[in-house]
């Protein structure tokens, strides 16, 4: 539950989810945010963790709401409590850390259960980003995706939807109307 709810809530890129950690959400629990400042990435067996992010911008602080934060201290307290001493938000039960690629193998295994085609768990990104988009200035979205350059949430991430290109006509035909009727008032009041 924790992991699919981290993952809602910050869309991150790869396993950075797997390895946030505990000294982190201790400040979530306090102000609200996730910081994302470290880079982790599995290729095959091998798992490589950075504590810095890929670009500046990918360096960020994301705002959770309250209704959250009770999910995050129920597991604290049950780690706690079975004496996990791993400082990740993300373990099993026995303590040993979730690897970065468990939601990506995860999502892939329920899609094919589901009879669902495949999409890769990274392409989820660009469907957040597109639902994100049609309430939040895409700079926002920009800096919650964590891209280095607006162009790339804008061009690669955020999809238009037909209804949405239906609402952008019916918005362009009424902005046309109102400057013909304005055209002919004014043309009017010349002769």
């Amino acid at each position: 539950m924790i992991i699919v709810l981290l993952f809602g809530l910050v869309v991150v890129s790869g396993g950075t989810y797997a390895y946030w950690s505990w000294q982190a959400a201790n400040n979530t629990l306090v102000n609200f945010t996730i910081e994302i400042n470290n880079t982790v990435v599995q290729r095959g067996a091998k798992i490589f963790e950075a504590e810095v992010t890929k670009t500046a911008k990918s360096n960020r602080k994301i705002f959770i709401r309250e209704e959250h934060l009770p999910y995050f201290r129920q597991l604290k307290q049950s780690q706690d409590a079975a004496g996990i001493v791993l400082d990740k938000v993300c373990c099993w039960p026995n303590g040993q850390a979730v690897k970065p690629d468990y939601a990506t193998r995860s999502v892939s295994k329920l899609m094919s259960e589901c009879g669902l085609p495949h999409i890769r768990l990274h392409d989820l990104r660009g469907s957040a980003a597109s639902i994100l988009a049609k309430d939040a200035p895409i700079t926002q979205v920009q800096e919650f995706l964590g891209h280095e350059d607006v162009r790339t949430t804008a061009n690669i991430y955020v999809k238009s939807y037909d209804k949405d290109r239906k609402k952008t006509a019916e918005i362009m035909s009424a902005a046309l109307k109102k400057s013909q009727n304005c055209s002919e008032k004014c043309s009017e009041t010349a002769s």
